[in-house]
């Protein structure tokens, strides 16, 4: 669903609607992200939200990962909307995202 989300977002004409696809479809991959490491602290009954509780609870390799997720994904990207705005780096970036969102949920799961 999330890779039809943002072919819509590259099909979209109007510069805010596609803008606003974008940033959604970034910030769901880190929503993805957080959910697994909620899902993993859970499993550890170390449950948190956010923020501070959830990356306290990680394994140190995930909780720079996670930390790196924060960064990019929600804030520069989600937030300040500072995206790659060409169309193939945006593709080649979303979907190293998308790999590395599926590595680390599968890690989570382990």
């Amino acid at each position: 669903m999330l890779k039809k989300y943002f072919q819509l977002a590259l099909q979209t004409e109007n510069k805010y609607d596609k803008d606003t696809l974008i940033r959604d479809a970034f910030n769901c991959l880190f929503q993805a992200y957080r959910l697994a490491s909620i899902y993993l602290g859970l499993r550890r009954e170390e449950a948190g939200r956010w923020g501070k509780e959830i990356r306290r609870n990680l394994p140190s390799n995930l909780r720079r990962e996670f930390e790196e997720v924060i960064k990019t994904l929600h804030i520069e990207y989600y937030y300040n909307g500072n995206y790659p705005r060409e169309n193939k780096e945006l593709k080649r970036t979303f979907k190293q995202w998308l790999k590395k969102t599926e590595e680390y949920i599968s890690k989570t799961n382990k």
